[in-house]
């Protein structure tokens, strides 16, 4: 597979600036999507400027639903100062990114800082187009892991799509596919599952002299994540960027609220923000947030976030914490 991904062709978007223009003064997503068709490459790796440098996104992924994220990525990440501010308050040491995919936050964290970084990206595919983003940007420093996370280590089913995730069950064989275009279709149009290995963070960095920020994608895993990282936490101390599915966790038999308790017991400050709370709300309020980068609403703690999430629906929030100084704990 890395042969593939290595020959795909790179390609760049014809009238970028112009369909950039279109797509934030007429934000409507999916029906834009027969006119962005006509300049989009169909075969190979797209590449995308993103936080000064070039994010690879397979052609084959590219459907009504998605196209907008290559002309609007920054408004598709409105928690980049987020994810930012949790990088300078991580001062120094290793950067750690679970479930990195094809590397958005790779390119932040690189635009940020220049500290040693970890990327665990269980799926091949995914994995592979983030190598070669990290070849063509000239990245130096950076140590891809082709592992799950978890809360303990062994074998895991993966569901390898455009957003893989851990869980299911079904044979674990690879539909066969002689290109890499053919690959991305495959992964674009369903998942196909996968046997992923599965280690946890804790034996990961037992070696690193200091971790200064983990930060968690992982599809509803985020708890078992961090269930597998406790001494890290005990002892190490970094900054946590989580970002917390409220639906997708359920899967995994967790919830919520388990992200919560462990933080809490970790000793740790957590600011929640969330950023789709106008997706169920007036009509109006939700036209106009189309136009702009949502500035977020940030609760006023873990509890109000836990109240509000049957009530605002997200896909997902933030939850940004930070170790408090060890005197105040107990």
């Amino acid at each position: 597979m890395a042969s593939l991904v290595d020959a795909a062709p790179i390609a760049r978007i014809q009238a970028r600036e112009a369909l950039t223009w279109v797509c934030r003064a007429v934000p409507l997503q999916h029906r834009l999507f027969p006119l962005l068709r006509t300049c989009l490459p169909d075969r190979g790796l797209i590449a995308i400027p993103f936080a000064g440098g070039r994010m690879l996104y397979p052609a084959g992924w590219v459907n009504a639903y998605n196209a907008s994220l290559l002309f609007a990525l920054n408004q598709l990440f409105p928690e980049r100062e987020l994810m930012e501010r949790a990088l300078a308050a991580a001062h120094d040491g290793t950067l750690v990114d679970v479930g990195a995919n094809v590397g958005a936050y790779v390119l932040l964290a690189r635009h940020v800082s220049r500290a040693r970084l970890i990327a665990y990206e269980p799926s091949p595919f995914a994995a592979h187009v983030l190598k070669r983003m990290i070849a063509i940007n000239g990245f130096s420093g950076i140590d891809v892991r082709l592992k799950a996370c978890g809360d303990r280590a062994g074998h895991v089913c993966l569901q390898e799509g455009i957003n893989s995730y851990i869980g299911d069950s079904g044979d674990t064989a690879r539909v066969a596919a002689g290109d890499f275009d053919a690959l991305s279709r495959q992964t674009r149009d369903g998942f196909t599952s996968i046997d992923a290995e599965q280690v946890t963070l804790d034996e990961e960095l037992a070696a690193e002299a200091r971790v200064g920020l983990v930060k968690i994608d992982c599809e509803g895993f985020e708890y078992r994540v961090l269930l597998g990282a406790r001494r890290v936490l005990a002892e190490q101390r970094p900054t946590l960027f989580v970002e917390l599915h409220p639906e997708m966790i359920r899967r995994a038999g967790d919830a919520p609220e388990d992200v919560c308790a462990l933080l809490r017991d970790a000793g740790y400050a957590v600011e929640c923000w969330n950023y789709q709370r106008k997706r169920h709300g007036a009509m109006v309020p939700r036209v106009l947030s189309r136009y702009r980068t949502s500035g977020g609403h940030r609760y006023r703690d873990m509890d109000d976030m836990l109240s509000d999430l049957p009530k605002s629906r997200p896909q997902q929030v933030y939850l940004v914490a930070t170790p408090e100084a060890r005197q105040r704990r107990g």
